[in-house]
């Protein structure tokens, strides 16, 4: 399998020094075996460890300043890398070294604090280790891949949880695990064919007319074959010694690899999507499939919900971010703007009205560039082909429903939703439609910031982060509101509706070992222009 020399990072939760364990994590598990004196093959070193004592000391607040801490981890080939983000230091704090490349990580926020961190780290191997570099732990599972082989595509924390995560895989499959249960050698996934939804009567010429996505109707309305862990147990004895193991369960959702997954903040509906170029949201609870949409060409990479969960938007093959409504089934507005395959989205939770009529969100590629997008009413174009004949059908909305037929020909799609909580009764599977019959929003800003690819980026109060598939760290400050400490105002390449647009501005920076640029976004502090 090819692996690249860096995966997404991933953040432990900023948090004021100091501040103990959340109530009810406090006595949660920690991990059993110590890095110091560890003979296993799998970990090759782990320099850093133990954190000298008066280190932590100063981040729990014990002769500390008091300020914001905010840890990072990532990925450089077969190295797991903890940095203090923002810190006055740029120094690694430890590097971790393995036999096989780690392929995915995740922090949980629930638990973080100055006293623990739970981190999960996924291999190409399938192996999961679960660790907390405060005190220098860490535990192993499904080891060797004695569960799944199948190389981990991303890991997630099951939302106020403390103990459950799921992992999806190259093998289209997800897993849910316990970190506290054991691995098994007797648990078998289940070979029964998925269910699928019915999707008769199929209006087959305007069926053809409309889908451009390559993911087929049939594969994109299964539910996933699902196994729980003793579903096969033969007796009490079997059952019992099941409910020990490792996985919870285990979903078979797509023939292709399972690229990535999002919670809702909800936390009760999941998005995955994959190398199939669909879209699925699932109700987790239930197990079941609320909605699957095809994408406009190839594969889907990246998915990232709004900080309410009223939208939806995805990135993939395609260079298009596409913002979905889910609660009303239906596409928003596709976002050209790219040049080259979409690595992440977030949204900026600073730049978010309380009801959402106004949204702003950023996204990086493979082209190097970060793109700023404004979502609102005003920003939307509505689609070239609106009185066409199909879109009259449709109206103009990307949700060809085939078992939802209540839908009137007279309802807007140039709108964004009004309906917050209304939820659909039957899953639908969504064809994509043709450009011209979608409503565009176009970029507020786009800015090219790196000569590597761009694979991910977070917003915090502060500043932006990215980060570039060579391990390359930078913080982008916001500018400041006067005018006056912007250098060199750019003009954004498309008209902003209602925010005001983001401006760039440079400052020459003495810190770090590659002195450089740093990028305003809006507001405020001064840069660390890299960790490398």
């Amino acid at each position: 399998m090819s692996t690249p020399a860096t995966v997404p990072i991933s953040f432990s939760n900023p948090f004021p020094s100091p501040q103990p364990s959340p109530s009810g994590f406090a006595h949660s598990s920690r991990p059993k075996n110590g890095f110091k004196g560890t003979n296993s093959t799998f970990i090759r070193s782990s320099d850093g460890l133990p954190v000298q004592h008066a280190t932590i000391k100063g981040w729990q607040g014990e002769g500390g300043d008091g300020r914001e801490v905010l840890f990072g981890f990532y990925t450089k080939e077969r190295t797991v890398i903890w940095v203090e983000l923002g810190g006055k230091s740029k120094d690694q704090l430890a590097k971790f070294q393995f036999s096989t490349y780690p392929t995915a990580l995740s922090i949980n926020a629930h638990t973080s604090s100055s006293e623990r961190i739970d981190l999960l780290i996924g291999f190409q191997t399938g192996d999961i280790l679960w660790m907390d570099p405060m005190i220098s732990k860490y535990t192993r599972l499904n080891k060797g891949g004695m569960i799944t082989s199948s190389p981990i595509t991303s890991l997630h924390w099951l939302p106020g949880t403390d103990n459950h995560f799921l992992s999806t895989h190259m093998d289209g499959t997800l897993l849910i695990w316990d970190k506290d249960r054991d691995d098994t050698t007797t648990f078998s996934p289940s070979s029964t064919s998925p269910t699928a939804i019915s999707l008769s009567p199929k209006p087959t010429a305007i069926h053809s007319a409309v889908q451009v996505g390559g993911t087929s109707d049939e594969e994109g309305v299964r539910e996933p074959i699902v196994t729980r862990m003793g579903a096969q147990a033969a007796d009490k004895k079997q059952i019992l010694l099941a409910m020990k193991c490792n996985p919870l369960s285990h979903w078979k959702i797509s023939k292709k690899p399972i690229l990535n997954a999002a919670f809702a903040p909800d936390r009760h509906r999941l998005a995955t999507v994959g190398e199939d170029g669909c879209l699925r949201i699932f109700d987790i609870a239930t197990e079941k499939l609320l909605d699957s949409y095809a994408s406009y060409f190839g594969g889907l990479t990246t998915v990232c919900w709004s900080p309410s969960g009223r939208f939806l938007v995805t990135g993939g093959q395609d260079d298009l971010l596409t913002i979905y409504a889910p609660s009303e089934q239906r596409l928003v507005a596709r976002c050209p703007g790219h040049s080259s395959f979409v690595s992440a989205i977030a949204f900026d939770p600073y730049r978010c009205d309380e009801d959402e009529r106004t949204l702003r969100f950023a996204s990086v590629s493979e082209d190097c560039k970060v793109i700023f997008w404004d979502l609102n009413n005003a920003a939307l174009q509505r689609p070239k082909l609106q009185h066409h004949a199909v879109s009259r059908r449709y109206s103009g909305h990307s949700t060809l429903s085939l078992t939802l037929t209540r839908r009137r020909t007279t309802e807007s799609t140039t709108h964004l939703p009004l309906h917050h909580h209304h939820e659909a009764k039957e899953p639908t599977y969504h064809p994509s439609l043709r450009r011209d019959t979608t409503n565009t929003l176009l970029p507020t800003l786009v800015k090219q910031i790196s000569n590597d690819l761009l694979v991910s980026l977070f917003f915090h109060q502060n500043f932006l982060l990215t980060l570039s598939r060579a391990g390359q760290i930078k913080l982008w400050s916001r500018p400041s509101t006067s005018s006056a400490d912007v250098e060199r105002p750019l003009p954004p390449q498309a008209k902003p509706a209602v925010m005001e647009a983001p401006m760039l501005q440079r400052r020459n920076t003495e810190r770090g070992r590659d002195a450089g640029h740093s990028l305003g976004l809006m507001q405020r502090t001064s840069v660390v222009d890299s960790v490398a």
